[in-house]
């Protein structure tokens, strides 16, 4: 696997972390974060750093406060403090999204067998079917978790958040970012 690490000091903090840039190859996926990144941010919350659903999820990328605290602990990040402090920070809450999506990336290496398979879902309004691919399989699991996504890909269950489920996400992502 060829990763890029970066070191740098974010908030007088130093910092090593996988980096997907604009445009990485990720274990041989072409993978553009920045699409990713705006996609998400946009079909979450339009694109709003502000926003907070009533599940308490947070910002531009909606995640939820023990998503945050896991990225605080697992990679020594800069503290999000409070609901308050992380809404009124854009580059916080980049700093986290991209952490999240390194972690995820990593996390589910084993599912890129399903990679290329036929999935459909139903989002605003219209029916998608698209074959998966590394932008649906994140955003399936940024939806539903990383056993969410596994257990949808496996067959098992399509997990839902009472709106959207891993399947719409997993085809809608597949078929609008390749």
């Amino acid at each position: 696997m060829n990763y890029v690490f970066l070191v740098g000091i974010i908030a007088g903090v130093l910092y090593a972390f996988l980096s997907l840039g604009k445009n990485k190859n990720t274990n041989g996926l072409n993978f553009n974060f920045s699409s990713y990144s705006e996609l998400i941010g946009l079909m979450e919350s339009d694109n709003n750093y502000m926003a907070k659903n009533q599940s308490g999820a947070l910002g531009k990328y909606q995640i939820i406060p023990a998503t945050l605290n896991f990225l605080q602990n697992e990679y020594d990040l800069e503290k999000w403090l409070n609901e308050n402090n992380f809404l009124t920070s854009p580059s916080l809450q980049d700093i986290y999204f991209e952490y999240l999506v390194n972690d995820t990336l990593k996390r589910t290496i084993d599912l890129h067998q399903y990679l290329g398979a036929y999935v459909c879902g139903s989002l605003r309004f219209q029916d998608i079917c698209s074959n998966v691919n590394i932008y649906g399989i994140l955003a399936g699991a940024h939806l539903g978790g990383i056993g969410g996504v596994k257990n949808f890909l496996k067959g098992i269950k399509d997990p839902n958040d009472g709106h959207t489920s891993v399947s719409d996400y997993v085809a809608y992502f597949s078929k609008n970012l390749s």
